[in-house]
């Protein structure tokens, strides 16, 4: 059997021009152009809630704005009880992250058990630091006596 070689013709001769490159695209007139889309958007969402907001009624919005308080006064209740539960049962501020919102007996609960797990926790066997050695030092009255300035303001008061 003979071999037979066959030869790619070059694609490219080197003759030809090179194909034409897509025209550069400017990002910055891109962003530009976005950014200004962007804000008219922005301003016609801005006048679409203005106007659904101006064809609810006065009721609407009154019940709006009490559904907004009631959420805000449950957030204050439960983090007063919180705070209230640490107070009682001695935890600090880094616990708070542990007594998660709900009923207060919930909270409660949850309470005693991390104050009772950290007081189990806490070490018991603490060595005292050094006491003061008491056979040293000043005693009593024996450096004020033996001061010649003190002396003399004590003569001077009628004191001695």
């Amino acid at each position: 059997m003979t071999e037979q070689t066959t030869e790619t013709p070059n694609p490219a001769p080197e003759d030809a021009q090179e194909a034409p490159k897509a025209p550069e695209v400017d990002w910055k007139a891109k962003a530009r152009e976005w950014e200004r889309r962007a804000k008219a958007n922005a301003t016609a969402a801005e006048q679409l809630q203005a106007l659904e907001d101006a064809k609810k009624t006065e009721i609407e919005r009154i019940q709006e704005r009490a559904t907004a308080a009631e959420a805000e006064r449950d957030a204050h209740r439960v983090e007063l009880t919180r705070l209230r539960l640490a107070t009682r049962y001695g935890l600090d501020e880094g616990d708070l992250d542990f007594l998660p919102a709900g009923s207060d007996e919930e909270m409660e609960d949850r309470a005693k058990r991390l104050s009772a797990r950290l007081k189990a926790q806490a070490p018991t066997d603490t060595v005292p630091g050094p006491r003061p050695d008491l056979s040293q030092g000043p005693k009593g009255d024996l450096p004020l006596n033996g001061d010649p300035l003190l002396n003399d303001i004590k003569r001077k008061l009628g004191l001695g």
